[in-house]
Formats: structure tokens, C-alpha cells, sequence
């Protein structure tokens, strides 16, 4: 352990590399903003107010912007990283669950599970550019089938962490409902895969080698 920071409050939702080298990012959500703070040092350097209860944060592959959600006010906030600004502020039709930038940075992947979607966003103007339902559970869609000695429901799959894998080829969708990793084409929002996996999973994460992620 060679630095530790002090974030100011427990349970910080999401952590990523800063735009400078050899700076960490957090997202802070009792006190609405984000931090960059030095990797040596642990010392906070800059902070930006991004709303109380944003809880989301992903940055694009340059490492020069950022998008941070807040679920609970159904908005997203774009931050230029260099100059460590707001750049944009977005609404959003439903609560986001997670999101991940394209491999050109031009987009922006958010499931939503309240709606049961995966959409694209614009990362520059926040406008959606496609949108795929996944499907959601209701009251009268309930319809349920044994996975590993567990009850899932069949007709809502609850998605929720989104990943890029395979160099931004593949985009991976967590189906928290049906047990499953959806594996989808990221140019045409095409299913590709169903993968089934462990009852109750909870994130995903890529690891790269050299036989692939």
C-alpha cells in the first residue's frame, strides 16, 4: 500500500483513472460531486458538484471525458476531464442501471432496468441514437422455470451491469432476473449470445489476455 486517500465518506459508488497520469477518479454521492484525487499522495486536487445521489460514472477510452448518472433525478451529466467542467447535462426517459462508453467514444451504453432497455446514447448532445428492449417483468408476465434449483423469471431479465468486450466488439449485458450474460453485437444491438451463469450475479468484469478476454 503506498498512498492512501481520504474520499470523505463510505461506500464511494464507482472509481476510474483520471484524465492526468497518475490520478484516480470518485465518484462521491453524499456530497454530489466527483474528485480527482493523486495516486502518490492521496491527496484530493479537484472537485467538481455533479448533484447529490450520482451514483454512476464511466470514462470514454481517451480518458478526456466522463459521463456521471444519477439515477434517482433520471439524469447524466457530461464532464470534460481536462479542464474538469460540466461539458453538457442530459435528461433521461428511465432510472440508468450502468453505462459504458463505445470504443470510439462517441456513444455512450446504458441499461435501464426499470424499463428493461439497453440504449445508446450520443455522448456529445445526450440524444438516443438506438434503443433495444430486453424485457421486464410485470405483474402479468410472471412466468417462472428452474435455473441451477432456483425460481427466474422468463419473461424480464432486470438487466443491468454493461461491459465492452473482445476490443469493443462485443457489448455484455447482465441479466440479473434470468440468470444470464446477454452478449450482443455493439453496431447493430443484435443478441447475439445467451450465456447462463450463477443464480444471484450482481457486475461483470472483462479480463484481457493473451488468449482473449
Amino acid at each position: 500500500l503506498e498512498a492512501v486517500a481520504d474520499l470523505g465518506e463510505p461506500g464511494v459508488p464507482a472509481l476510474a483513472s483520471g484524465a492526468r497520469e497518475g490520478t484516480l477518479l470518485a465518484l462521491l454521492r453524499a456530497q454530489g460531486a466527483v474528485a480527482e484525487f493523486g495516486l502518490e499522495d492521496g491527496r484530493e486536487r479537484r472537485r467538481l458538484e455533479v448533484g447529490a445521489g450520482s451514483s454512476l460514472l464511466c470514462v470514454a477510452p481517451d480518458r478526456a471525458r466522463a459521463w456521471v448518472a444519477n439515477p434517482s433525478s433520471r439524469a447524466a451529466s457530461a464532464v470534460d476531464l481536462e479542464r474538469f467542467q460540466r461539458a453538457a447535462q442530459f435528461g433521461m426517459g428511465a432510472s440508468p442501471t450502468d453505462l459504458t462508453f463505445s470504443p470510439d467514444g462517441r456513444q455512450v451504453f446504458v441499461t435501464h432496468a426499470a424499463a428493461g432497455t439497453l440504449t445508446a446514447y450520443d455522448a456529445r448532445t445526450g440524444r438516443v441514437r438506438r434503443e433495444l428492449f430486453l424485457g421486464r417483468a410485470t405483474a402479468g408476465q410472471v412466468a417462472a422455470r428452474s435455473i441451477q434449483g432456483e425460481a427466474a423469471h422468463t419473461m424480464g431479465v432486470d438487466p443491468g451491469a454493461v461491459v465492452l468486450a473482445e476490443e469493443g466488439r462485443a457489448l455484455l449485458v447482465l441479466a440479473r432476473r434470468t440468470h444470464e450474460v446477454l452478449v450482443l453485437d455493439p453496431l447493430t444491438f443484435t443478441v447475439l449470445e445467451h450465456r447462463q451463469v450463477a443464480a444471484g450475479p450482481v457486475h461483470l468484469a472483462v479480463l484481457s489476455g493473451q488468449q482473449g478476454p
